[in-house]
């Protein structure tokens, strides 16, 4: 089973993610980081995760209902990075879905860098 740890920033919130990755574990971590942004009042969030799997292609559907029944919205940008080469297109596929289905306040990148300057760049 997968785990998260998170921790508050002054400017972020930084989600670490570890493991299977499932859907039990999609709607625990999105349901966490939408309450830790919400009692933080900071809606930057930058997700770092080593998957020992990829995310099935059911799941990677569900994200796009998953994020929308957690209550996640554009007051949130979200910058992913998924640190497991041989499973980031799996998760390239799962943020296009939720592109095609309007979610596009979280972009997948390679790099932390990348997703810290995208992330902070208002």
């Amino acid at each position: 089973m997968g785990q998260i740890d998170i921790t508050v920033n002054k400017e972020f919130i930084e989600v670490e993610s570890y493991g299977k990755k499932d859907y039990q574990h999609a709607v625990d971590k999105w349901s966490e980081i939408k309450n830790v942004g919400e009692r933080e009042q900071i809606f930057k969030i930058l997700g770092v995760s080593i998957s020992d799997e990829p995310i099935s292609i059911n799941d990677s559907f569900e994200h796009t209902n998953i994020v929308r029944e957690v209550g996640l919205n554009d007051t949130y940008k979200i910058a992913w990075v998924e640190l497991n080469k041989a499973h980031f297109e799996r998760y390239r596929f799962t943020e296009q879905t939720m592109h095609q289905n309007g979610i596009n306040f979280i972009q997948l990148f390679e790099t932390r860098e990348e997703a810290m300057q995208w992330l902070l760049n208002d």
